[in-house]
């Protein structure tokens, strides 16, 4: 028992990363700030279909989009169904890992 909770606080406490990706929401958007994205790029480069480059720019559209939008979800699965996997690669693949991680250990990191 003791070997399990040891590796599921290892697995949580190493994709802390993962969970400022949490800032792609279009509801926390606004919060997004420039100095996050290449923490958020490193943390899923191994599933990225693009450079970083790309999703600098990627990122730069996702922004423009959620500018002009009346309502900002802020419910991943609803977030994931809207998203082009053509326009937004990136963008689409992090979202449908933060899909498999635990909702719980999502709130706790972002306080």
């Amino acid at each position: 028992m003791d070997y399990l909770v040891q590796e599921m606080e290892t697995r949580t406490l190493g994709n802390e990363d993962r969970y400022c990706a949490e800032l792609l929401l279009p509801s926390k958007l606004t919060d997004l700030r420039n100095y996050k994205l290449p923490t958020i790029y490193a943390a899923f480069v191994p599933d990225l279909p693009q450079t970083y480059e790309t999703f600098k720019s990627e990122i730069a559209r996702w922004r423009v989009r959620w500018s002009m939008a009346d309502i900002k979800s802020s419910r991943l699965q609803g977030i994931h169904h809207q998203t082009c996997k053509d326009l937004y690669p990136c963008i689409c693949t992090i979202i449908g890992v933060l899909l498999t991680m635990p909702p719980t250990d999502m709130l706790e990191n972002s306080h």
